[in-house]
């Protein structure tokens, strides 16, 4: 038992230290149990063995407590349970944990029995298990927020449906597929909070283990947020944050505005005190590379008009705030308009009237796919009333116009339920 390090009725701290490629029948790298509460700072674990439970470490009534530690390519023998980590009767706390690349049959990156973990900003990807890629609960309770699961095979989550309930509370995560990802088995409860999202994070370089974020991850300042990163910013999430030291933060909420003639850009102005300006960025390939091209145009304030967009020609903009020392903050995500007709519309009209696709121009839809419709309006003078913008068989899309400029949307359903929406500035 426990080939690297073994704890029993102690409380060591481990700081600053690699345990790697090592083998025991339980808890390859390390075996704590029999109310140990270690603590685990700054510590590599990889390429660790076991013939039975946790090939990484191995804990039972024992109360780990793990920061800045990276789990990753341990590996089981031919027992179930838990290829990066085994953990029952116990309570563990991890905080910016790596969970990667490990395996196992049952709990590839973590296995849980009996036990209450708490997860914050934790990573764990690229584990496979034939059952709970990720993640593997029996009668655990388990909360988890500022996260990251993705690619996990072969489920993100998943519930032993032989024991007694399990339950999960997620928040403020990117787990893949959603929580759908999560595997209950009729047999626990799912606490789907805020915050949660299903976007592929956008590693630097998860092929060859780097599971940093890249400027363009949809995880940078979306954790919890009353929660910071070091550099003082709304937390990550995930093990590792996204550096904004000495620089602006994100521009949010950039929308683009067409008209006849122009394209209108307003986003909420950077609160920065020594914020100088902006920058505009604009191609008409999305997928173009604006971190290596020159900007556009500058402004001054929040907002920017551009009179120099080709009629039907689409547009891609991003911004992003530059301080009084020139340093650039990460751009603000793409958003895109056109002036004049659009030869690609399905249909189009000038006026309020309503428009219709007649059958022989509708495109084919298949409910295994999913689709994107996009389309353009400018409001008439409708006060305060709400309007339809768009009817879909028994689904309406409705306009809440609130003040003079600002409108929610409402999504309808036949039997008149619908889902609100946040304010939204014109």
């Amino acid at each position: 038992y426990g080939g690297g390090l073994y704890f029993t009725q102690s409380n060591p701290s481990i700081v600053n230290v690699t345990i790697t490629n090592n083998a025991a029948y339980s808890g390859g790298g390390v075996y704590s149990l029999s109310n140990s509460s270690p603590i685990l700072r700054n510590v590599m674990i990889s390429g660790n063995s076991a013939t039975a439970e946790g090939g990484g470490i191995y804990c039972s009534y024992s109360n780990l407590a793990m920061t800045d530690v990276t789990i990753n390519g341990n590996g089981q023998g031919t027992y179930p349970n838990g290829g990066g980590i085994y953990c029952q009767h116990s309570s563990p706390s991890l905080v910016n944990v790596s969970i990667t690349n490990n395996t196992a049959f049952s709990g590839g990156g973590i296995n849980f029995f009996n036990s209450n973990p708490s997860l914050e900003n934790v990573t764990i990807s690229d584990n496979s298990a034939s059952s709970g890629g990720g993640i593997y609960c029996s009668l655990s309770s388990l909360n988890l927020i500022n996260s990251i699961l993705w690619n996990n095979s072969t489920e993100e989550i998943y519930f032993n449906q032989s024991t007694d309930s399990s339950s999960i509370a997620a928040y403020y995560s990117d787990i893949e597929g959603g929580q759908d990802s999560i595997v209950t088995n009729d047999n626990g409860t799912v606490t789907w909070g805020t915050g949660n999202i299903d976007v592929y994070p956008l590693f630097v370089d998860s092929a060859n283990g780097d599971f940093n974020l890249t400027p363009d991850s949809r995880c940078i300042d979306t954790g919890h947020p009353d929660s910071t990163d070091a550099d003082g910013t709304i937390a990550d999430m995930g093990a590792y944050y996204y550096d904004q030291s000495s620089q602006p933060v994100r521009v949010k909420n950039l929308i683009a505005t067409p008209s006849a003639n122009n394209i209108a850009l307003k986003w909420p102005a950077n609160t920065e005190n020594d914020l100088a300006g902006y920058y505009i960025y604009r191609d008409i390939d999305s997928n173009a590379d604006f971190y290596n091209m020159s900007q556009y145009a500058t402004a001054a304030d929040s907002f920017y008009v551009d009179e120099g967009a080709d009629e039907s020609t689409t547009f891609h903009y991003r911004v992003s705030a530059v301080d009084g020392d020139g340093d650039e903050g990460i751009l603000a995500f793409a958003r895109h308009g056109r002036t004049g007709s659009d030869s690609t519309a399905l249909a189009s009209g000038i006026d309020d009237r309503w428009i219709s696709i007649p059958a022989s121009h509708a495109p084919v839809f298949t409910p295994d796919q999913d689709y994107t419709l996009e389309f353009y309006f400018r409001p008439l003078d409708y006060q305060n009333e709400g309007q339809t913008m768009l009817r879909a068989a028994s689904l309406n899309f409705d306009m809440i116009p609130i003040g003079s400029d600002s409108f929610k949307i409402h999504l309808v359903d036949e039997s008149g339920e619908f889902t609100g929406g946040n304010r939204i500035p014109i």
